[in-house]
Parts: structure tokens; C-alpha cells; sequence
């Protein structure tokens, strides 16, 4: 029996979904809320899973005897997570599910760091007091978990490192950034969630569509930096489709109003969230993806526009841009962007090659394969 620790996201129906496959009827799903009260955006209608508040008496009592788990998997690590493993240390395998922000801000935080545009403009709006700026001060707490009551309660990282079994990384190349901090009895296991996008090979290229920017409400997706580039060119009667919907909701209405103000009726922010059926439908009618992250985020968003034949640019010190270029993909760094015709759509060459990579990376196949190798090497194990 295998036992997943989840929050309320997009991924746990692909979860459910890829483990199921791989090991049907063998697997235990826990979604993790705060209070009892809290509202579920993406899990009500699922079956198998079960949920709990985030007490970890109440985890505890729910999991029982652990010992009956071959192992447990972590789907994303926060402190909590971290105490729930140094209860239940020495017993079973943990595998660290690795999202990408829960492993930067413990051990690369300046890669979820803001650049110095978005440090200067939006930290003068944020709420300041005695000449500190409460805000950026406050969120810098949480990432790097200094916040000295939930310490009191909660587990550092630090005392359950020596806990992890294994890891996976959302591209592989990560591993390498994040294994110096890890215990040297780690390993590394292949696996991937499901992007969302639709492999339909008969679907059509999106053709000269709108310019979609960062994927969140994020501060750390560097908005206004791209907004200064576009604005430097032309980017004719395209459309800037903005996703807001989660993350800092005062972060979203600042983003809204100031791509209101560069580019008037023209930006197209996201700022409710949307079934993913939907969501894909906006995506699809833009031919040209942003992502200003120095980490690797939006890998969904990334693959999904790739399979559409848009042009993708990233930040030059996200790892993904090297990855994926190192598997043959065409797209850019940011810098990029300001070349002449910029915006010109790849060549039908360029999307097919594209599309067969990222089929081979990330078809369900892909996943089915990937995820069935990670039971087995797991369930074929001792811990």
C-alpha cells in the first residue's frame, strides 16, 4: 500500500489518475486543509480521497499503523509535511515529490526572489510601516520558514533530510541543483505529473494569436519587466492574456492595473479561476508564451504551448530553458524577445519537431511508463 499527502490542487486528480494505473486499488489519498471550513476547488468531485485538517494529531489518527504504507509520498514539503516525517521516521520510505517552490526557497531562495523592476515598483506600493516594508518582509518569513511560532510546533527540514528515500524533480536536471543539500543516500526516481495538455494529433497549430505572460499572481513571475519589453515593440493588434488566478491577490490587482495602463483594452488578465478544459481553450489562442521566472515554474503552461506551436521564452537562468533545449525543443530566452520579428510564429518544421519531443517527454504513455517504473522500483524495495 502506498500513502499520498496532498493539498487542494490541479495535480491530484493526474495523482490518482497515474497511480491507479500503476498500482490499482493500492494507494491511499490524504488532501490536506487548514480547518475543517475550507472550501475545495479541485477535489470535490473526486472519489478515494480522503481529508483532514492540517493538525497533526488528526493525520496521526487517520493514517494509523504507517508501517502498513511500502512508502509514503510527499507531494510538495512544507514544515508541516517535515513533522509528519519525523513521526513517522525510521518506519517506512519517503519520497519527496518536488513542485519546485517547496525545494528554491529552502535551498536557492534568490531564484524565487522578484527581479530589481518588480522589487522597486511594487515594494513602494506595498504596505510599509516605520520605513520597513511589511509585505516582501513577510512572504521572505514564510519562504524561508522563520516564522518562530509555527517553529515552535513544526519540524525543520534539517531534521528529517536524513528521512528521504528519494526525490523527484520536475525535469531531471534539478536534481543536480538541489542533491548538495540533500541526504547523500537520496536517489533520484523519473516521474512526471500530468500537464493537462491534450495530445491530439490532429488538433491545429495555433496560428498568429495572442502573447500569453507568466502563469500566476506571483511577484516572482517579473511582470512589469515584460511589460517594458513588449512595450518597446510592436506587438500589433495582439492580445496580452494574463493568468491571475492564484497567488497573491493583491500582487494580481496591482499586475491588472498596470498592464490596464501600458496596454488599455489589449490586456486580458485571468483573475477567476477556470475549469482546465476552459483555461486550455484561452491558451489556445495564444502563439506566443512568457515566462519571466529564474526557477522552473508553468511547466503545465510551458508544455501546453509547445504541443500548440507556440513560440515559448523564458528567463536565461531558468533551468527548464536548457533542459528543453537540450532535448531538441526551438524556444528562446528572454532577451530574445527584442530581436527583430520576435513575434513571428516558428515554422511548421519547428512546431512538429516540437510536438513529437514534448509527445515523447510528456504523452500519457510517457507518464503511464514513468510512474509504473517508480512503484516498482519502490514496491521492490526494503526500506
Amino acid at each position: 500500500m502506498l500513502l499520498h499527502i496532498l493539498h487542494d490542487s490541479v495535480f491530484v486528480a493526474s495523482v490518482i489518475r497515474q497511480f491507479e494505473y500503476a498500482h490499482p486499488n493500492g494507494n491511499r489519498y490524504i488532501v490536506l486543509h487548514n480547518s475543517s471550513n475550507e472550501i475545495s476547488h479541485h477535489v470535490q468531485a473526486l472519489d478515494k480521497i480522503e481529508t483532514c485538517t492540517t493538525r497533526l494529531e488528526d493525520v496521526i489518527y487517520m493514517v494509523g499503523d504507517i508501517k502498513v504504507f511500502d512508502a509514503v509520498f510527499i507531494h510538495f514539503l512544507d514544515d508541516f509535511r517535515c513533522s509528519l516525517i519525523y513521526r513517522w521516521r525510521n518506519q517506512t520510505k519517503i519520497i519527496w515529490m518536488i513542485w519546485g517552490g517547496d525545494a528554491y526557497s529552502r535551498f536557492l531562495p534568490w531564484m524565487e526572489e522578484p527581479d530589481e523592476l518588480t522589487t522597486s515598483v511594487w515594494g513602494q506600493l506595498s504596505l510599509k510601516k516605520n520605513g520597513i516594508n511589511l509585505v516582501p518582509t513577510a512572504k521572505r518569513l514564510i519562504r524561508n520558514g522563520l516564522f518562530i511560532l509555527t517553529r515552535k510546533t513544526n519540524h525543520s527540514f534539517d531534521d528529517i533530510k536524513n528521512e528521504i528515500d528519494y526525490c523527484c524533480t520536475v525535469i531531471p536536471t534539478e536534481f543536480s541543483l538541489f542533491k548538495h543539500y540533500l541526504s547523500s543516500h537520496t536517489q533520484y526516481l523519473d516521474f512526471n505529473y500530468d500537464s493537462g495538455a491534450k495530445f491530439d494529433w490532429e488538433s491545429k497549430y495555433v496560428g498568429e494569436g495572442n502573447i500569453q505572460v507568466g502563469n500566476s499572481a506571483t511577484e516572482n513571475n517579473n511582470h512589469l519587466s515584460v511589460f517594458a519589453i513588449l512595450k518597446s515593440i510592436n506587438i500589433g493588434h495582439k492580445k496580452l492574456v494574463v493568468p491571475l488566478s492564484y497567488g497573491d491577490k493583491y500582487y494580481g490587482r496591482f499586475i491588472q492595473e498596470k498592464g490596464t495602463e501600458f496596454f488599455g483594452e489589449a490586456m486580458i488578465p485571468i483573475m477567476d479561476f477556470m475549469p482546465l478544459a476552459e483555461y486550455r481553450r484561452v491558451l489556445e489562442t495564444c502563439s506566443i508564451l512568457i515566462i519571466n521566472t529564474y526557477r522552473q515554474q508553468a511547466m503545465g503552461n510551458i508544455i501546453m504551448a509547445l504541443w500548440n506551436g507556440a513560440k515559448v521564452f523564458l528567463n536565461e537562468l531558468n533551468p527548464c530553458l536548457s533542459y528543453l533545449m537540450a532535448q531538441g525543443i526551438h524556444l528562446y530566452p528572454l532577451c530574445a524577445l527584442k530581436e527583430f520579428n520576435a513575434l513571428e510564429s516558428l515554422s511548421k518544421e519547428e512546431k512538429l519537431e516540437n510536438r513529437t519531443i514534448v509527445y515523447r517527454l510528456y504523452s500519457q504513455e510517457s507518464l503511464e511508463a514513468k510512474t509504473a517504473k517508480l512503484v516498482s522500483i519502490i514496491r521492490g524495495c526494503n526500506p
